[in-house]
């Protein structure tokens, strides 16, 4: 059991008084597979474009091409948003799923600002 956002609880009620089996989120992108050329990433890569979003697509190693903006960026900017408001790694990583500190340590990417307040935290020297 995880706890919801006020704001994503109440969107998520609002579906829910539909009164419809099921409903997602996002129907289009529900029952997509994860990989592939129809798959939840390159689907979500076709909805940043029509809505003129730039998703930063940039060569990596070998012929493979990655997004700075993806479906999976998502996780990413949780994790990081959390880490850079003070919120303790072990409930970050229970909220979003990680069991390794590792790859927990791959999505938090913390703020300059986060980084400049965490430095003035220093004793002065003289």
């Amino acid at each position: 059991v995880l706890p919801l956002h006020p704001s994503l609880e109440a969107h998520l009620n609002e579906l829910a008084s539909v009164d419809k089996a099921q409903v997602y989120l996002s129907s289009s992108l529900a029952e997509k597979r994860i990989g592939g050329k129809t798959g939840l990433s390159e689907t979500f890569k076709k909805i940043m474009n029509r809505a003129g979003i730039d998703c930063q697509t940039a060569e990596g190693n070998g012929s493979k091409r990655f997004s700075a903006l993806s479906f999976h960026s998502f996780r990413h900017k949780f994790i990081s948003t959390l880490a850079n408001n003070n919120t303790p790694t072990d409930v970050r990583m229970q909220l979003v799923g990680h069991s390794s500190e590792e790859i927990h340590g791959n999505y938090t990417h913390l703020a300059l600002q986060t980084l400049k307040k965490e430095i003035m935290k220093i004793p002065s020297l003289s």
